[in-house]
């Protein structure tokens, strides 16, 4: 399977840069809550991880995505992708529904 066609050359390395920006830019967001979850107690700090989940989520499914527009798909590029793609839904998935979770807890003591 070639997801690469003639003609598509200037459309795919703009999906591709798309994707790049995305991974990266999440990636990076990723690695600051990692960092400032740690210093918040409580609800507070679980917060902050559920957002670092939800970002880490992200970004491997942008790398899971990147790996299905390489000209040459070989098998182990899909088990990479499908394996990154399994473990960004999981991710994000599990974070969004953590997030609103200690999001309502905070919400509550507030109260």
């Amino acid at each position: 399977i070639k997801f690469y066609t003639e003609g598509s050359g200037l459309k795919l390395q703009t999906l591709l840069t798309i994707i790049s920006i995305i991974t990266l830019t999440t990636g990076i967001i990723s690695v600051y809550y990692a960092f400032t979850w740690r210093r918040k107690p409580g609800a507070e700090g679980k917060l902050l991880q559920a957002k670092m989940n939800i970002f880490i989520g992200i970004a491997l499914l942008g790398l899971g995505a990147n790996q299905f527009f390489f000209v040459d798909l070989v098998i182990y590029r899909r088990i990479f992708a499908v394996v990154f793609i399994i473990m960004g839904l999981v991710n994000l998935i599990l974070g969004i529904r953590n997030h609103k979770y200690f999001k309502n807890i905070l919400r509550e003591g507030k109260k």
